[in-house]
């Protein structure tokens, strides 16, 4: 439930309703208490949105924007809390360490997730190869240099990598160009190079 300040002091500021207070704010946190709060007074409703106007305890005021369920609730926090000012200096500021420790938290994550993963091949990249298999027979690379002369009629094949159910077919055109192909557990796989990834023909 948001509060957005339209005029007047914190203009051009969203403040959340949580519990005794209007809170913005995410490392530094600066808060409103409902007790500072002298009066709110609805000016006009405009379709679905209120706007209301708040007098603080230090004589400012501001006009917000809110929805209907959002005033209901400052309705009843002001009720519940306000009109007990202490006159403390508005907004009352602190830092959220925990929004500061989930943050470097969250960086640390995203880095170890990089550096994990920054060794690794991309699956879309044209060389796969894995310990666990064995070398393509003669008879695997001939069926799929076959798959691939009969789907492109390209004759000029070159074998870039061969492991049995994973052979990697180059074309070089007359441009330069290199063009990638790939038998892999029997599905014959062209690489397309924007997307950095396999696939079927």
């Amino acid at each position: 439930m948001y509060v957005k300040v339209i005029k007047g002091a914190f203009i051009n500021t969203l403040w959340e309703v949580k519990g005794p207070f209007l809170v913005s704010g995410f490392f530094k946190i600066n808060k409103i208490p409902f007790d500072e709060i002298v009066s709110i007074n609805k000016q006009e409703v405009i379709g679905k949105k209120n706007y209301v106007e708040f007098t603080l305890s230090d004589s400012s005021s501001f006009i917000s924007e809110m929805d209907e369920k959002t005033y209901g609730k400052v309705y009843e926090c002001h009720v519940k809390y306000g009109g007990k000012p202490r006159c403390v200096n508005l907004p009352v500021v602190s830092t959220s360490m925990s929004n500061i420790t989930w943050s470097i938290l969250g960086v640390l994550f995203v880095c170890l997730f990089f550096i994990k993963n920054s060794g690794k091949e991309k699956e879309g990249t044209p060389s796969i190869s894995s310990p666990s298999r064995s070398v393509a027979s003669e008879n695997e690379i001939k069926q799929c240099l076959d798959k691939v002369y009969s789907a492109t009629l390209y004759d000029d094949l070159n074998v870039k990598h061969a492991e049995s159910g994973n052979i990697v077919i180059s074309y070089t055109n007359s441009q330069g160009s290199v063009h990638l192909f790939r038998c892999f557990n029997s599905t014959l796989q062209l690489y397309a190079e924007g997307a950095q990834m396999w696939v079927d023909m």
